[in-house]
């Protein structure tokens, strides 16, 4: 299923014909908007999550969590999800491309395999996909989230399974009851364009949202561009007070260049940051999701729920090296189903709530690889597939109104099959537990402890060696035992929050640039265990007018034994921090200004240490808002001093050596909202 980004630009115009007929029909008189100055950590005892698939208050949660609102959506300087991330405790984001293409988001230092050890979930739905392909943060725009749910340690394996290990990012979509109709527009540097509509609201028993968005850019760097769109809905029907159902649907397109690294040798020799040794490399991606999850009350205690799930995932990628060029086109279909009920009841007079459900899902990989090498073209064609079978409980109990004990078990197996290969699959299986417990100290303070067992299965592509056509039956899943206790408080103006985490890893799955048989590199299993433990602070303070929060996270991510005994994890910062000042004199006008600071960090393949660091750096952003009567203008200014950086770094070329992804310069964007 190939679909030309070019032709979705139709769909926000279509969106928006569709919100000038519904303004005409419902027209009415609305207030401006009232949004007070208040941030995430912050203040957010009322927010109800869903960290244990059920719907629960955030201030009950033994867990680290982070809840980011629609209101802090609307007034970050963020573009897509990963921005708006990069700002919150214990979230460390590098754009790897620097043209916002491909993100990574590392939760608890792991690095260069973060993103197959950080779950991410749309609507309850899988979005990490089962190879290193990772997550696709494209596949979601802003303009499309309701909130964002960021739960950091293991605890979330023991409910979603595999790919947990260091936290879980919930994604939850639009579906609203009131009635929203909005049109944006916005351009800025780099010939960047952007619009974008939605159409959401109610009746008679159905809420519904709909939107759409096209975006354009030449990109910071040389063949950077990007050419995109997408197109989402989402419905909720309710025919009476014991019945719901929900469905989601989602498509995104793009066509994005690839600019590659430029090697220290290159900047030497005179190369622009802003140049691009890969003229011509591209990334093509469709990209299409649908979601239903009907669910009924049962008596006065029982809810029933089950959810399906259908994802399509083409993506064709093209690369050149010396003496030929790669051709890769790939196709994932995922199918899952998630049958669960959720009982709540006193057990001997104690309040108790358990959750307790089954996921099933299947994912196949069909890869057509096309390799020409000095004239002479090679074709490959591989089919990778993943079964995937679990059972999982959770139960949460209140001995005392003020004390809350849980804990939970899973059983998770997997089979892997492909072809052509020798053998044609193997299996695993794994037992999962964790145990929490959450105290109310006083009023809107509480303490929590757990302590959970993760893991992770081996990737479709780490797994299976596309040279020889067999798979590497040496490889094992990867188990991590994890630790947190921490605090969080708020008196209602002044809030705050202290984590502690350690968490200690055993055969962690890793590529070893010069493993394998002759030392090119191979997919392996550390030869020992790795320690990961640090802290996370945030505070938060707020006036009428003000408000003022800051994070700091302190990562320490070591290897503990075997050949690379002693060595850093690379490419973890082990210092970072972030601040942010809302400023609004009126309620038509806000200021924002924020700046992140990332330490330094070791380059990406440096199991060694030998290469030194990637520089620590300081981005400034500064926003200015202006509300009145439904019209929301904004101009923003990323990176304020224009610091030369680069988010990542790695080991490259032959001989090896430092290699840089430069991060954008000083850049602008204007826009305008227009709500009817």
């Amino acid at each position: 299923m190939k679909v030309r980004p070019s032709n979705i630009v139709l769909v926000p115009i279509v969106i928006l014909i569709l919100n000038c007929f519904s303004a005409i029909s419902t027209a009415q008189d609305r207030d401006p908007d009232s949004e007070t100055i208040e941030h995430s950590l912050r203040f957010t005892q009322g927010i109800v999550v869903t960290p244990s698939r059920r719907e629960e208050s955030i201030a009950k949660v033994s867990a680290p969590i982070t809840a980011v609102t629609l209101d802090e959506i609307k007034r970050s300087t963020a573009r897509d999800i990963p921005e708006l991330l990069r700002s919150y405790a214990g979230v460390h984001v590098a754009d790897i491309t620097g043209n916002r293409r491909n993100y990574r988001i590392d939760l608890r230092g792991f690095g260069e395999t973060a993103s197959s050890n950080t779950l991410v979930l749309i609507d309850g739905r899988r979005a990490t996909l089962p190879d290193l392909s990772g997550t696709d943060w494209l596949q979601i725009p802003l303009s499309r989230v309701d909130r964002i749910e960021v739960t950091r340690g293991g605890r979330g394996s023991v409910l979603y399974g595999d790919n947990a290990t260091a936290g879980t990012i919930n994604i939850i979509t639009k579906d609203r009851t009131d009635t929203d109709r909005s049109v944006s527009l916005q351009a800025g540097s780099y010939s960047s364009f952007n619009v974008a509509t939605n159409l959401s609201g109610s009746t008679s028993g159905i809420s519904y949202a709909i939107d759409g968005s096209y975006n354009t850019s030449d990109g910071y760097r040389d063949n950077g561009d990007t050419n995109g769109g997408d197109l989402g809905t989402s419905f909720t029907v309710t025919p009476n007070q014991r019945l719901n159902i929900f469905t989601s649907a989602g498509f995104h397109s793009d066509v994005t260049g690839l600019p590659g690294e430029l090697k220290e040798s290159d900047l030497i020799t005179g190369a622009l940051r802003r140049s691009t040794l890969k003229l011509g490399e591209f990334a093509e991606v469709d990209d299409l999701y649908v979601i239903a999850r009907p669910s009924v009350i049962l008596g006065d205690s029982a809810l029933a729920q089950v959810d399906f799930s259908f994802r399509q995932r083409d993506s064709e990628f093209f690369s050149s090296f010396a003496g030929g060029t790669f051709n890769g086109n790939t196709t994932i279909d995922t199918i899952a189903i998630s049958p669960q009920i959720n009982v709540s009841g006193p057990i001997v007079q104690l309040s108790n709530t358990l959750v307790l459900g089954v996921d099933a899902s299947q994912s196949t990989e069909t890869i057509l690889n096309t390799t020409i090498f000095d004239g002479t073209e090679t074709v490959g064609m591989f089919t990778l597939k993943k079964q995937n079978s679990a059972f999982y409980l959770h139960d949460e109990i209140f001995p005392h109104s003020r004390l809350g004990i849980s804990g939970g078990y899973r059983y998770d197996d997997v089979n892997y099959h492909f072809q052509p290969s020798s053998p044609a699959g193997t299996d695993f299986d794994q037992h999962l537990a964790t145990v929490g417990v959450n105290f109310n100290i006083a009023g809107a303070s509480h303490f929590y402890a757990s302590a959970a067992k993760s893991f992770r299965y081996p990737l479709l592509d780490e797994l299976f060696n596309f040279f020889s056509n067999t798979i590497d039956t040496t490889l094992r899943p990867q188990r991590s035992n994890s630790y947190e206790t921490g605090l969080r408080a708020s008196t209602g103006t002044v809030s705050g929050e202290f984590n502690y985490f350690h968490v200690h890893s055993h055969n962690e799955l890793f590529f070893n640039p010069t493993g394998g048989v002759f030392g090119f590199g191979a997919n392996e299993n550390l030869d020992g265990t790795s320690k990961r433990q640090g802290v996370e602070l945030s505070a938060a303070g707020r006036s009428e007018t003000l408000s003022v929060s800051g994070h700091y996270t302190y990562t320490n991510a070591k290897i503990l034994e075997g050949v690379f005994v002693g060595r850093t994890i690379p490419n973890v910062p082990r210092h970072r921090s972030t601040i942010e000042f809302a400023f609004q004199p009126t309620q038509a006008i806000g200021v924002i200004m924020n700046g992140t600071y990332v330490g330094t960090r070791l380059f990406e393949s440096d199991y060694q240490n030998t290469f030194g660091n990637q520089d620590r750096y300081v981005v400034i952003n500064l926003k200015l808002r202006h509300e009145q009567d439904r019209v929301n203008t904004f101009i923003e200014v990323r990176n304020l001093t224009d610091h030369e950086y680069a988010d990542y770094g790695v080991l490259g070329g032959f001989p090896v050596e430092r290699a840089f992804f430069p991060s954008p310069g000083i850049n602008v964007r204007v826009g305008t909202t227009l709500e009817f």
